[in-house]
């Protein structure tokens, strides 16, 4: 059977990125990688499983980020529990990154670079 070991995320900006997966999400900071040119990847754990999301420093710039209803991976889905459901609104709002959707299960935001990460209370329905 095949598990997750990681997922990963280019950005244009690894400090922003860092404020926003670390900072206003609470990952957990599990590496920093750096090389001549300075920091290059961040390790953040995604729970008890052992998996973590690299955040990686993008190299190229210039091409288009992927857009919304475009072939790719859409998300980065994290698990909330939905008695929670408010005070994370609130607190990515607080933080600069409005809801821009909802379902009875879960909200959407986007990271610094506009990816879309969703915060999930399935199969638990919001009240």
């Amino acid at each position: 059977m095949l598990g997750v070991h990681h997922l990963a995320v280019k950005t244009k900006d690894l400090i922003k990125s860092e404020v926003f997966y670390v900072d206003v999400l609470g990952l957990p900071l599990l590496k920093r990688h750096e090389d001549a040119r300075g920091p290059r990847s961040l390790w953040l754990g995604l729970g008890g499983s052992g998996a973590f999301l690299a955040v990686e420093r993008a190299e190229d710039l210039e091409s288009p980020a992927r857009h919304d209803e475009g072939v790719g991976w859409h998300c980065v889905a994290l698990t909330m529990e939905v008695d929670q459901r408010a005070s994370w609104i609130a607190r990515l709002e607080a933080a600069g990154h409005p809801i821009f959707r909802q379902t009875p299960y879960s909200i959407y935001v986007r990271d610094p670079d506009g990816a879309v990460v969703a915060l999930s209370h399935y199969p638990h329905e919001a009240r």
